[in-house]
């Protein structure tokens, strides 16, 4: 009998395994009750059945036949046996798998209250009664001989040899192949019942269940998708659906698939298989991930598959999504939308959550911890925590770039500064060079021009190009003494921030603490650092400075480069 398919990978054919005795006889049959093909139909002709090909041109058919076992139950129990033998083809060039299981999914009731497995042989081929013949405790793996009143299978038909059939769950692969053979190639195996006169008359009986599986990364362009491909998220916990060319004539459950996301469990909620396009759908939820791409797998352990996505999951984050200041990078802050002048007036225009994501009338917020911590002694593998973290806010701005809203505040000793003072917050020191002035008090930080700059910012007219600061990896100084963005500037001239009240105010959010020479000088005035030397004299570096009635983007003398100010970091462009 033939049944055609469109997406050939699998026939199934289901065996009842009955036993019948009387005092002294026990008769134990198998015969074919059905064989199916991915299909709800199912077809037998008493002996043969045949499955063959599909519109691909690939089949899997597998053919057997019936058997007849006579038992002579006696006082101690004897060990009759019967072979089956089994004979599969196919033309799929990567070959096929043969597995064995019953057809029941779990364990039994009866309405004596007794628990029956679900692969023993059952009085009248029903559990009511609680009377069984069980499954042998031999295993594949640690077959045993029978025990009395039970049975089991073999592939070799030694006494000693026994195992109990698998439930549909978790079927036995008994058979593999690696090419085509349309000749077919057969398997043997051997069912074995011990029965003792304790045995109630009846007869018993249970369904066993073959399935012969082409290889499911076979030439018919199996394929993975993923949906969605890509998060913003760090932290995990989004359900991802992964699509995939296996398929298999059971349901599975969330237990019997895995699946990992670069190497790291992408946690399992749901399986299902789609019948007609003869694929299987798995949900999962994501593991916390760094931004990349990575491959993801999805394993079915009881056929051995294995199907791989190459670099099918990327994690690009958002600048609502990164948790650290060194997670910003140039496409992230781009990526956000630049605001008009007017947004960000007020607290109800500053977005915090990305609720008004590609809203020009909102400015983006974002909190971001600085794995440095407030000493500066957690790295990049081992982050500060507890009361050594800090965060600062962060928001994207109408010049179109990054900046903190916040004032760093690295409680560093000066002998400790310049140690974290490179963009990847790294160990490289200098040689300790005048710094003077770098103070801390609470949060509130001042720090010398060459402090702020890493060791860089020398006190001669020579002073080299910055490039290093004490700002977080990704983030640095501003440009100095020129409208060059990103600097003072550039960000004075955009929203006009002429005033006292318009640099302190929002979104800008500057604050007036002052200078430290011999003391903290000048506290109704802010001071802060650029990276950009004043080389008309060598003594000074440019600086942002307001007052109470000014604004100075581009001041550049009277105070020196010993003097302690304020730092403020934009995310490098």
């Amino acid at each position: 009998m033939q049944i055609n398919i469109t997406k050939l990978r699998e026939s199934t054919c289901k065996k009842t395994v009955v036993a019948a005795f009387s005092v002294f006889t026990l008769t134990y049959l198998i015969t074919f009750v059905a064989c199916s093909i991915f299909v709800p139909s199912a077809s037998s002709d008493a002996a043969t059945v045949n499955a063959s090909v599909d519109v691909n041109g690939y089949y899997v058919s597998t053919t057997s036949s019936d058997i007849d076992m006579e038992i002579i139950a006696t006082p101690t129990g004897k060990v009759v046996t019967a072979k089956d033998t089994l004979l599969t083809k196919t033309n799929n060039p990567s070959g096929y798998k043969l597995y064995l299981s019953m057809e029941n999914s779990s364990n039994l009731s009866s309405t004596s209250g007794k628990t029956v497995p679900g692969n023993a042989l059952l009085l009248d081929g029903e559990s009511a009664s609680g009377i069984f013949i069980s499954p042998t405790a031999g295993t594949f793996s640690a077959p045993a001989s029978l025990s009395d009143n039970s049975w089991g299978f073999s592939l070799s038909g030694e006494e000693n040899d026994f195992a109990s059939v698998p439930l549909l769950s978790s079927p036995q692969r008994i058979q593999t192949t690696a090419s085509a053979n349309e000749e077919g190639v057969s398997q043997d195996i051997w069912y074995g019942v011990k029965a003792n006169m304790a045995m109630e008359s009846g007869a018993y009986s249970n369904t066993v269940v073959y399935s012969a599986t082409a290889d499911a990364s076979s030439s018919q362009g199996a394929t993975m998708a993923l949906s969605p491909s890509s998060t913003a998220s760090l932290d995990g916990g989004e359900t991802v659906v992964i699509k995939t060319a296996f398929y298999a004539n059971y349901d599975f459950s969330s237990s019997d698939v895995t699946a990992t996301i670069g190497g790291e469990t992408c946690r399992v909620t749901g399986v299902s298989r789609d019948a007609t396009l003869k694929t299987m759908t798995v949900t999962c939820v994501t593991p916390a991930l760094e931004k990349g791409k990575y491959d993801v797998v999805v394993s079915v352990p009881m056929y051995g598959e294995t199907l791989t996505l190459t670099s099918g999951y990327q994690v690009s984050p958002d600048f609502y999504h990164i948790t650290k200041m060194q997670d910003m990078t140039p496409e992230i802050c781009a990526a956000v939308t630049t605001p008009t002048t007017s947004a960000g007036t007020s607290t109800s225009t500053i977005d915090t959550t990305g609720a008004h994501k590609g809203d020009s009338a909102y400015v983006a917020q974002a909190t971001l911890y600085d794995y440095r911590g407030l000493d500066g002694t957690g790295t990049a593998s081992s982050p500060a925590t507890g009361s050594n973290q800090v965060s600062y806010t962060v928001r994207k701005l109408a010049d179109g770039n990054c900046w903190m809203s916040e004032n760093l505040k690295l409680t560093l000793s000066t002998s400790h500064a310049y140690e974290v003072a490179t963009f990847s917050g790294g160990t490289t020191s200098w040689t300790l060079d005048n710094i003077t002035n770098t103070r801390c008090t609470g949060n509130v930080c001042w720090y010398s021009w060459y402090v702020a700059t890493g060791g860089q910012g020398v006190n001669t007219s020579n002073t080299p190009s910055i490039t290093r600061s004490i700002c977080p990896k990704g983030w640095k100084l501003p440009n100095g003494g020129s409208n060059s963005a990103p600097s003072f500037q550039s960000i004075v001239s955009t929203y006009s921030a002429t005033t006292y009240a318009k640099i302190t105010g929002l979104p800008l959010s500057y604050t007036a603490h002052g200078l430290y020479a011999s003391g903290n000088n000048e506290t109704d005035n802010g001071f802060y650092w650029s990276a950009s030397p004043y080389t008309q004299n060598s003594a000074n570096a440019y600086q942002l400075m307001f007052t109470l009635s000014r604004v100075y983007p581009q001041h550049s003398d009277t105070y020196s480069r010993f003097d302690g100010m304020s730092v403020r970091c934009v995310a490098i462009p």
